[in-house]
């Protein structure tokens, strides 16, 4: 019964993350959704895309951190949330739920976490 909800939360989740595809100009962005999905399934017990929210993506960076960057670099780690981001402003109905994340160089105290 467990699987089986995990299956159904997997399915719901991965329907909220779908958008309108491009061929090749959104393959990136593709690719990004589908590892910040895979880490909201897998690390929280979120079920909405709405309840994304700043920590959540501070923690996925911190997550890859903590491996080493072994599954994917710095740079796709922040690639990654940016194009999250990107999705959700994208999304008229998810556009008031965008997080504010600051990943500019002046803000120390985040670099200093991580």
């Amino acid at each position: 019964m467990e699987a089986l909800k995990r299956c159904k939360r997997y399915k719901w989740l991965k329907k909220q993350f779908q958008y309108c595809k491009s061929p090749l100009a959104y393959k990136d962005i593709d690719n990004s959704l589908e590892r910040i999905l895979f880490y909201v399934y897998s690390y929280t017990n979120i079920n909405y895309i709405e309840f994304i929210d700043d920590k959540v993506l501070y923690n996925y960076i911190k997550t890859h951190r903590l491996n080493n960057f072994r599954e994917i670099n710095f740079v796709t780690a922040i690639s990654d949330v940016k194009n999250y981001l990107l999705f959700i402003e994208a999304n008229k109905e998810l556009k008031e739920y965008k997080p504010e994340i600051d990943l500019s160089v002046k803000n120390f105290s985040l670099w200093m976490r991580l």
